[in-house]
């Protein structure tokens, strides 16, 4: 089989509310999708879900990227089983960490496993060894909104069945919504924060041991990204760990934040992280030097890259988090004929078998999302 054909397209789909943080107010979602064909007529498809202010990434970048560096160095390159494809991607992988385009090689990965293994009747979370999990249990977000409405959410998800909840925080008030939250979830519920690089260090220490009295478990990315030293000076000062998340994309951020001991937690996210392989590497730093990691997602996602996360879980024991995208519940419009689970009650069950990520794409859909007139 070779990779013999690829396309792209860059959607925009509407939110069916608004979704903020001290970082943006999404609204819609800005997203990339490869669609890779080979010369046995198989279709792949792959997502990334570029941010500026994550890996410095546009789509039309994301494009560029991919069209004029990635691409040409797969195409027509000939494979006679799934396990050939690892060595394929693996200096797509190195490369967009080395230059920082791990946004681009995402969505090309995916779509190279998605075709791949519907080929050789393979997972595609086949990429990183055997099955070892089968259910996955999820964080519920609440971003930033008042506290009666925060209250009203996180009321609905604990009825549902989560017990993990992470809250938008870096906002004026922000300590009075996550004890409203506290309030209604429990004391047994875990919430941790995320304040999107909205503090100095001296402010993130003392939200932090305000935060503390509320039993909150982490507090992600307090300072701003390019802020190592600050980011480790709240570590060493803070009563909750923290999580690094927009000052983590690469591997070798990964080492950097370890060395400083900056953190204690990885964000670890497909598209900003490289796809599988990207996040795997940054796994293995976790390992390696002691760190916790969880599987976040970014707002805005569509089933493909939901589909890859479960893949990668599927194959990785010890996350402390697993965030869920609320692909049906937060689009407006979707590109797969079935978009991923309704509101799970806290926990999703992992398909044991499937070829590629086990997605069925609508291209019609895709086609007028991305403004592409119909064939």
């Amino acid at each position: 089989m070779k990779f013999s054909g690829i396309e792209l397209f860059h959607l925009q789909i509407p939110f069916r509310r608004a979704y903020k943080h001290a970082l943006a107010d999404h609204r819609a979602s800005d997203t990339v999708l490869v669609k890779v064909t080979t010369d046995t007529g198989v279709t792949g498809w792959g997502e990334t879900v570029p941010r500026r202010y994550l890996t410095g990434e546009t789509p039309q970048g994301v494009i560029d990227c991919i069209n004029n560096k990635l691409w040409p160095s797969v195409r027509e390159t000939e494979i006679a089983a799934f396990t050939d494809l690892r060595p394929l991607l693996e200096p797509l992988c190195d490369l967009s960490q080395k230059e920082r385009t791990t946004a681009a090689c995402c969505a090309l990965e995916l779509a190279l496993l998605d075709a791949a293994g519907k080929e050789y009747d393979t997972n595609a979370g086949g990429i990183l060894g055997p099955m070892k999990r089968r259910c996955i249990r999820y964080t519920a977000p609440i971003d930033d909104v008042p506290a009666k409405k925060a209250m009203r959410r996180a009321f609905l998800f604990r009825l549902l069945g989560f017990r993990d909840f992470k809250v938008k925080v870096g906002q004026v008030g922000d300590v009075e919504l996550v004890r409203a939250v506290r309030k209604v979830v429990g004391n047994k519920a875990d919430i941790r924060v995320d304040a999107n690089c909205a503090w100095d260090a001296q402010t993130a220490v003392r939200k932090a041991q305000r935060l503390a009295g509320l039993g909150v478990s982490s507090m992600e990315q307090p300072t701003p990204a390019d802020d190592i030293e600050a980011m480790a000076e709240v570590a060493r000062h803070s009563p909750i760990p923290i999580m690094a998340d927009e000052s983590l994309c690469t591997v070798e951020d990964a080492g950097q934040l370890a060395r400083k001991k900056a953190c204690g937690i990885f964000n670890v996210r497909l598209a900003k992280c490289g796809g599988l392989l990207g996040a795997k590497k940054i796994i293995d730093v976790a390992a390696h030097r002691g760190i916790a990691w969880q599987l976040g997602c970014l707002v805005g996602e569509t089933s493909i890259l939901a589909a890859a996360e479960r893949a990668l879980l599927s194959r990785l024991e010890g996350s402390i988090h697993i965030e869920y995208p609320f692909t049906r519940q937060l689009l407006l419009d979707h590109i797969c004929k079935s978009p991923g689970p309704r509101l799970p009650r806290g926990r999703v069950r992992v398909a044991e078998s499937g070829c590629g990520l086990g997605i069925n794409i609508d291209e019609g859909k895709a086609r007028k999302l991305a403004g592409i007139p119909a064939e």
